[in-house]
């Protein structure tokens, strides 16, 4: 019969790190690693609120459209200003992705097409 395997559960935690690290199955990497994803949602905050929104959720909304609206000033430039948000929000959110080489490229792409390159 082999032995239980070692796991989160079993560490002592006032022990150094270095002393348990090893005994896990996967070295304890599970905890430094960091993963590479990326969404973007600021293309919804354009929109308008709806119909039936409460005052306070309104407020908020519109707050962050002016946020955002001021970002992409100082991000795009204030040169056809309504041109650049007009295709922002046509662009839409960023779609989910893991793949860091891709966000990079979607990134550039989405920009491009905002300034209007």
């Amino acid at each position: 019969m082999s032995a239980s395997r070692f796991a989160m559960n079993m560490v002592d935690q006032t022990r150094p790190l270095v002393q348990w690290k090893t005994r896990l199955a996967d070295y304890g990497r599970r905890r430094h690693l960091s993963c590479p994803m990326d969404f973007e949602t600021r293309a919804h905050f354009l929109e308008e609120p709806g119909e039936g929104w409460a005052e306070d959720p309104r407020r908020l909304h519109l707050q962050a459209r002016e946020s955002v609206r001021a970002g992409l000033r100082r991000e795009c430039g204030s040169h056809n200003l309504e041109t650049k948000i007009a295709d922002f929000t046509a662009i839409g959110s960023k779609p989910f992705s893991v793949l860091s080489y891709h966000n990079q490229f979607f990134d550039h792409v989405r920009r491009s097409i905002v300034i209007g390159a």
